[in-house]
C-alpha cells in the first residue's frame, strides 16, 4: 500500500476531479458532523493503529479497545464476526488502489471507522443489552454491505462507479456509527431520548436495538444504504450482461475457461437477482426447524413404508391430510416428509410452518408469498418468469390477488409441484376463515383454491398437518385424498410406545424401573392415557423421575387426561408462596413475548429482577445470580413448562 496523507488534510490543489473533492468534502464533513454529536474526537494521527494494518490486527484492536469490559467478554466472538465484513471491506477497498496515492482520502477514512467502532464498543459500559443491541445495529448496516464486497476481492478490479458507492456507504457507516455512539452515551448518562412509549419498551425488554432503528436519523441513513445497494445492483446487472458480451466476442479464450467465466458470471447474476425477488415479495423468514432433535432412531420410517405415503406420491392431484392431538407429533413427521421429498430431484418443493410464537407466520399472505419465491426460485423457467414479472412492478410489493396470479402461474411452469403445510391450527381463527374477505381471503378458503387451480393436470401433491379442528375439518375433508390420524393409529402408538420404554429403561432417573412389574404397569398407562400425544408423556415421565417405587403406582393413578389438565395440575402444585409465584409469572411472560429466544443465563436473571422498582430508574437486581447448573434451577423455578436446549422455551 502507498503511504497515505496526513489525516483529515485534504489539499484542494492537489490535482483531483471536481467529483473527488467533492466527496473528500463530504468524508471531512462527516468527521466533523460525528465529533460534534459524539463529543468524541477520533486519533486518526497518532499512530494507535498502524496504517498497514491487516483484517485481523484491526479487529484485535478494536477488542483491545473494550477488552476490559465483561460484556465483551461474553460476546466477543460474535462482536468479531459482525465487525470482520466491515473491516474487511475498507481493506479490501483501500488494496483495490482508492487511497490517496490514487484517487481519495480513503485510508484515514477507513481508520476514523475503525476508530469510531471502538469507541462505540467503549461507550456501552459494559451493559450487555446496549452491546447486544450494538451488534444487532452493526448486523443491520453489515448486511448492506456485504455483497458489495465481492468486487474488490483479487483477482477483480472494482469499476470506479462501484467505488464512489462504496466511497458514499462508508460515510453512511460513520453517521450511524456517530449516532448509536450519541445514543448510548444518553443512555450510561440517565438521559431520555427515547420518549414515554421507547422508555417503558426498553425498561422492560431491554431492546434498545429497537429504539436505535426506529430513530428518524438511523432509518434515513438505512433508507441510503438500501438505495446504494440497489444502485450497486443494477450496475452489476449492467456490467455482467457487459462482460458476457464481450466474453462471447472474444474467440481467443480457451473453452474451458469460458464455461468458469460463465459459471461465475451466472452464479453473480442468480443470486442478485433471488435477493431482489426476496426483497419484493417479502416472505417470511424460515428458520430451519429442530424437529431432527426430536427424533429417535428409526422415527417416522413407519409412515413411509405405508402404502398411503407411497401412493400419495405416486399419483397426482392428491391431498394428504395429516391430523392429530396437541403433542402427537405432526410437525416431527412433516419434517421427515420434507426431508424424503427434499432428495428427490425429479419436483418441484415448496413448504411453510405456521407459528402461533412468530407474528410473520400467521397469515395467508405469508404463506403465498413464501410459496411464489421458493416455486419461482426452483428452477430456471419459474425464475426466468418472475424477473420478468418484476420489472412490471414499481418498487412495492405485489397485492394478496397479485401474489395468487404468480402462484398460478408458477404451479403451471413446475415440474411435479409439491406443498407442504405444517400446523394450519396455529394459523388464528379469524386469518383461517377470512370472514367477509372474500373465497380465497382466508386460508381455509385458499386450500380449496389452490387445489382447484390445476384439476386438468396429475402431478400437483399437497401435504398438510392440523388439529382435528371442525373448520378445518370442514374445508380438508372433502379435498383429502388421504388421510392419517395419529391419535389411533396403531404404527404412531407402537413408535411411541418404543419411545416410553426406551426412556424408562434410564435406571438413573427412574431407578424404579428395575422392576419390571412397575416398568411394564408404568408403560401400559401411559399409553393408555397419552392419546398419542408425545408431549404429554414427556411430561408425566417428568413426574415420575426420581421417586421411591412406592409412590410410582400413586403417581400413575392420579395422572391428569389431557395437556389442559396436565398443566392445571402443574400449576396448582406449584408453590403456594407469592414470590415464587410472581417470580415464575415474570420469567414465563418474558419467555412467551420475546422477540427473539432468551438464553438459560438470561431467563435465570429474570428470576432475580425487581419488577417493583420505579418504571424510571435502572432495573435492578435483588441478588447478583451465582448458579452452577443454570437449567437445573430454572426448572425447579418453573416445573414442567419450560424447557431448554440452546434456548428456553415453553412447552
Amino acid at each position: 500500500m502507498s503511504a497515505p496523507p496526513a489525516a483529515n488534510s485534504l489539499d484542494s490543489g492537489s490535482g483531483l476531479s471536481a467529483d473527488e473533492r467533492d466527496f473528500n468534502t463530504l468524508w471531512n464533513d462527516a468527521l466533523q458532523a460525528y465529533e460534534e454529536q459524539t463529543k468524541h474526537k477520533l486519533p486518526i494521527a497518532d499512530g494507535s493503529l498502524p496504517e498497514s494494518s491487516t483484517e485481523g490486527e484491526v479487529i484485535d484492536y478494536i477488542e483491545l479497545q473494550a477488552r476490559s469490559f465483561e460484556a465483551f467478554r461474553a460476546n466477543g466472538r460474535r462482536v468479531r464476526g459482525v465487525l470482520q465484513p466491515i473491516v474487511n471491506l475498507v481493506l479490501l477497498f483501500v488494496d483495490a488502489g482508492a487511497e490517496a496515492g490514487a484517487a481519495y482520502d480513503v485510508k484515514p477514512g477507513g481508520k476514523a471507522i475503525f476508530l469510531a467502532i471502538a469507541v462505540l464498543l467503549k461507550a456501552t459500559k459494559g451493559v450487555s443489552e446496549l452491546y447486544n443491541s450494538v451488534e444487532d445495529l452493526l448486523q443491520e448496516v453489515t448486511g448492506h454491505l456485504e455483497r458489495i464486497k465481492i468486487h474488490f476481492e483479487p483477482p477483480r478490479t472494482p469499476l470506479a462507479t462501484l467505488k464512489n458507492i462504496v466511497l458514499k456507504a462508508l460515510i453512511q457507516v460513520l453517521k450511524v456509527l456517530a449516532i448509536a455512539t450519541k445514543y448510548c452515551d444518553l443512555v450510561m448518562e440517565g438521559k431520555p431520548w427515547y420518549g414515554n412509549l421507547g422508555r417503558t419498551i426498553v425498561r422492560r425488554t431491554k431492546d434498545y436495538f429497537t429504539m436505535f432503528v426506529n430513530k428518524a436519523d438511523v432509518q434515513e441513513i438505512l433508507k441510503e444504504l438500501r438505495a446504494l445497494t440497489k444502485k450497486e445492483e443494477q450496475m452489476v446487472i449492467a456490467a455482467t450482461y457487459a462482460d458476457g458480451r464481450e466474453t462471447k466476442a472474444s474467440v481467443t479464450i480457451v473453452k474451458s475457461d469460458v464455461e468458469v467465466v460463465k459459471q461465475e458470471v451466472d452464479f453473480i447474476h442468480n443470486n442478485i437477482v433471488i435477493d431482489n425477488l426476496r426483497s419484493w415479495l417479502r416472505p417470511p423468514y424460515q428458520q430451519p426447524s429442530n424437529y431432527e432433535k426430536k427424533r429417535q432412531y428409526g422415527s417416522c420410517e413407519w409412515f413411509f413404508y405405508d402404502s398411503g405415503f407411497k401412493d400419495w406420491k405416486a399419483h397426482g392431484n392428491a391431498v394428504y391430510w395429516v391430523y392429530g392431538n396437541a403433542g402427537a407429533g405432526k410437525s416431527v413427521l412433516c419434517s421427515s416428509v420434507l426431508d424424503t421429498l427434499k432428495v428427490d430431484p425429479a419436483l418441484s418443493l415448496a413448504y411453510f410452518y405456521f407459528d402461533f410464537s412468530d407474528r410473520d407466520k400467521q397469515d395467508c399472505r405469508a404463506l403465498v408469498s413464501s410459496l411464489v419465491f421458493q416455486l419461482g426460485t426452483s428452477s430456471a423457467a419459474c425464475m426466468t418468469y418472475l424477473k420478468d414479472e418484476r420489472q412490471r412492478y414499481s418498487d412495492s410489493s405485489p397485492t394478496y390477488d397479485e401474489l395468487l396470479d404468480l402462484l398460478s402461474h408458477l404451479l403451471s411452469l413446475s415440474i411435479r409441484p409439491f406443498i407442504v403445510i405444517d400446523a394450519l391450527d396455529e394459523c388464528p381463527k379469524e386469518a383461517r376463515d377470512g370472514t367477509g374477505l372474500g373465497p380465497t381471503k382466508g386460508l381455509l378458503g385458499f386450500l380449496k383454491h389452490l387445489c382447484g387451480l390445476h384439476r386438468d393436470r396429475n402431478d400437483f401433491h399437497l401435504f398438510a398437518t392440523s388439529r382435528r379442528e371442525p373448520n378445518i375439518e370442514y374445508y380438508l375433508d372433502p379435498l383429502a385424498t388421504h388421510r392419517l390420524g395419529l391419535h389411533d393409529n396403531d404404527e404412531h402408538n407402537t413408535e411411541l410406545s418404543r419411545y416410553i420404554f426406551t426412556q424408562l429403561s434410564d435406571e438413573r432417573l427412574y431407578h424404579w424401573s428395575k422392576d419390571n412389574t412397575i416398568k411394564a404397569k408404568a408403560g401400559k398407562i401411559l399409553i393408555k392415557k397419552s392419546g398419542g400425544m408425545f408431549l404429554w408423556v414427556n411430561l408425566q415421565l417428568r413426574r415420575l423421575q426420581f421417586r421411591a417405587p412406592r409412590y410410582v403406582e400413586q403417581v400413575l393413578e392420579t395422572l391428569p387426561p389431557g395437556l389442559d389438565e396436565t398443566y392445571k395440575q402443574i400449576l396448582e402444585n406449584f408453590s403456594s408462596e407469592r414470590d415464587m409465584i410472581d417470580r415464575a409469572r415474570h420469567v414465563l411472560e418474558c419467555v412467551a413475548f420475546a422477540q427473539q429466544p432468551f438464553s438459560l443465563s438470561e431467563a435465570v436473571t429474570i428470576v432475580f429482577v425487581n419488577f417493583d422498582s420505579p418504571i424510571d430508574e435502572p432495573v435492578e437486581l435483588d441478588a447478583e445470580p451465582d448458579i452452577t447448573n443454570l437449567g437445573m434451577y430454572l426448572l425447579e423455578r418453573c416445573p414442567g413448562l419450560l424447557a431448554y436446549n440452546a434456548a428456553v422455551i415453553l412447552v
